[in-house]
Parts: C-alpha cells; structure tokens; sequence
C-alpha cells in the first residue's frame, strides 16, 4: 500500500510517518511526501526560511492546484492521500474556520470533533470536493506537539491551548540529557522523528492515541485504508 503526505511541516511529516508505520505498518519506502520535501531538494531547504516551507498556506496551495495529488494516486491503484494541518491559525484570513474560543468548562472532545469537522470542510472546499474516499485527514488541535506529548505521560492533551509550549515545559521537567540532545538537533524531521518514535510501535500508538481526541480520530480514520491493503 502506498501513501503519499501533505504537511504543514518536515516536522509533521515524521509524526505523520510514525504513525502510519504503528497503525497501518507502512514502511517508510512506501511513503512518498508531496510537501514539503517533494518539491525542494535539501540545499533548498537549507536556505529556506522555516516560513517558507513550513505554512498551512503552501498545504491549501496543494489542494487547490492537486495535479500532482491526482498524478500520484493514478500511479498507485491501492493508494490513499494524507493531508495534515494544524488548527493554530485557523482564524487567518484564507483559513477562515471560526469557533468559539476554549472554555475551561468546555468539553473538550466535543471542542475538538467541531473543530476537526469544519476543518474536513474547509479541506473538501479547496479541492472542490475532489479525491473523496482517498484522504486521510490528520488534523491537529492546536498543533503537532499535542499529540507527542501523550507519548510522555501526559492525558488529556486536547486541553491545551499551547501545546508547543507545554511540551518544552515537559521536557525541561523530564526529558534526560541524551533527550535533550535530541532537541538540539538542527534537523527537524530527524528531530520530530525520535520525538515521536513511539507512535511507530502498535502497541504503544494504541495505548496512547486516547489521550487526545484529534490523535484518535485520525488513528480511527485510517482503519478503513487496512481494506485496501487486504485486497
């Protein structure tokens, strides 16, 4: 079976990979990454300002103009899409998905299936509902670094608004001197990689992806991909 990912990120990317190994048993030769990497090579990305390459704008870019989208899944008969996203900055103008702010009262996975919904929408509206039944939504409530916090014994990770800032709070309390090592790694995939290395085992993605609603929604959303790799 062969997947091809849509990202915000390098950094997305490799959660993303992670989990598609420990749910679906992807390997990694089977993945083919259509943003960013696919359209840079690394001495562009080298000299690429983050913002450059790393921007919801360049995922709806990729969905409104999906030639290559198309191209990919014509190639690849037993083949699915995901597109990832963060719900961060939802607000932009160009994004335009609008709820009402968190409330500490608020059920959260109520807030966080709303949420995912409209952005589902907001997705289907850029590829004018194109590509039906090949796409994976991963979308993250606020951002990535929710879901890698489950994998350091935190629950509930919905509830942060800031989850990139509770998650350096966790690791200046947890992580030892070879994790923090890890953080300074100046490559973000291989840096997100080993964050999020967890999720490439079975058991350990099962286990933890209950811990925020946005993680097992997605986790969920791709049972339905284990036919394709059946047939």
């Amino acid at each position: 079976m062969k997947v091809a990912i849509v990202a915000e990120g390098r950094g997305d990317l490799a959660v993303i990979r992670n989990i598609l190994k420990g749910k679906l048993d992807i390997d990694g030769s089977d993945i083919q990454n259509l943003l960013p990497e696919y359209e840079y090579d690394q001495t562009d990305l080298a000299q690429m300002p983050v913002e450059a390459f790393s921007n919801w704008t360049l995922v709806k870019s990729k969905c409104q103009n999906r030639d290559d989208l198309k191209v990919f899944l014509n190639l690849n008969k037993d083949a699915f899409l995901v597109i990832q996203i963060d719900t961060a900055e939802r607000v932009l103008d160009g994004y335009d998905v609008h709820l009402p702010q968190r409330t500490g009262n608020q059920n959260q996975d109520d807030y966080c299936i709303a949420l995912r919904n409209n952005i589902i929408d907001k997705i289907n509206e850029w590829l004018e509902n194109n590509l039906s039944g090949k796409i994976a939504y991963a979308v993250c409530i606020e951002e990535t670094e929710a879901w890698i916090m489950t994998l350091y014994n935190e629950t509930n990770t919905s509830k942060y608004a800031d989850p990139k800032r509770k998650l350096q709070e966790i690791f200046d309390k947890k992580l030892s001197l070879r994790e923090h090592l890890i953080l300074s790694d100046k490559d973000t995939f291989k840096k997100m990689k080993k964050l999020s290395d967890g999720f490439s085992k079975k058991k350990v993605l099962k286990q933890v992806q209950k811990n925020n609603k946005s993680l097992d929604l997605f986790c969920e959303s791709l049972d339905v991909f284990k036919s394709i790799d059946a047939n």
